[in-house]
């Protein structure tokens, strides 16, 4: 039997799924407007005022109907007209999209509350939610997707952990979606006299979740922009920038007697 077609280099699975999450206003969709050929499903289009300057283009998607078509024109024509697209940001859509959900039902019912949902509608919304990622991580092109933070309690471990934020399951749908990508980033800010520097988190530190799965990234990078990040990824570590050496153990300290 000939050997199927199917079966290919893993070499050949190279595009980008990432998830980007940080406190609003930290600067996640400027970094994003930085990427080349790149389009932005913007949920919130005020958002993107801080992307002037950039090539990017923007396609307004309020709720699951409008980013579904969107999603259908990728994966017809469009991902050949686009290297990025970006929903930014999930966190804000999970919402919409459940205001949509309520808005139908009490249409349907006009009894209900609004404001009130109930566990089918929560289910409703994460499964929705689910499958819209996992179609657009599918997409032959770089997929990214930004969102806000949640802290995770992780009784396993006793602490406490910094998540993207996403309703469902205590922790469990966040987890979800960072299982579906192959980078997950935590971006946050250091201010200095000379002015603001932004920095990307790509490995599990401390109270911080992030991976990166191509394992080529620096821990942390200082001023990222999206073409650095894919050169890093597409060059397998190859850059400028310097790798930070892991934190040495402390030695422990002689017993006294």
């Amino acid at each position: 039997m000939a050997r199927p077609k199917a079966i290919i280099p893993v070499a050949q699975q190279g595009y980008i799924k990432w998830m980007l999450y940080g406190e609003p206003g930290v600067g996640k969709s400027k970094l994003i407007g930085s990427g080349k050929r790149t389009l932005i499903l913007a949920n919130n289009p005020d958002e993107t005022v801080s992307m002037r300057g950039s090539d990017a283009v923007m396609w307004v998607t309020n709720d699951m109907m409008e980013a579904t078509e969107a999603y259908e024109y990728l994966r017809h024509e469009g991902h050949k007209e686009f290297d990025w697209v970006w929903l930014d940001n999930g966190t804000l859509f999970q919402e919409q999209n459940m205001d949509r959900i309520m808005a139908d039902l009490v249409a349907a019912k006009p009894h209900r509350d609004q404001f009130v949902p109930d566990m089918a509608q929560y289910l409703q919304n994460q499964n929705q939610m689910g499958l819209l990622i996992r179609n657009m991580v599918a997409l032959p092109m770089n997929v990214g997707m930004t969102g806000h933070v949640m802290y995770y309690q992780d009784d396993e471990a006793e602490e406490t952990i910094m998540m993207p934020l996403f309703q469902g399951g205590k922790g469990a749908f966040s987890q979800k979606v960072c299982g579906y990508m192959n980078l997950v980033t935590y971006m946050g800010t250091r201010r200095r006299k000379e002015g603001t520097d932004r920095y990307l988190v790509t490995e599990k530190a401390q109270k911080i979740y992030a991976k990166d799965r191509f394992g080529v990234l620096p821990r942390r990078i200082m001023n990222p922009t999206v073409p650095e990040i894919q050169a890093l990824i597409e060059g397998g570590g190859e850059s400028t920038v310097k790798r930070r050496p892991a934190a040495k153990k402390a030695t422990p300290r002689k017993k006294v007697t």
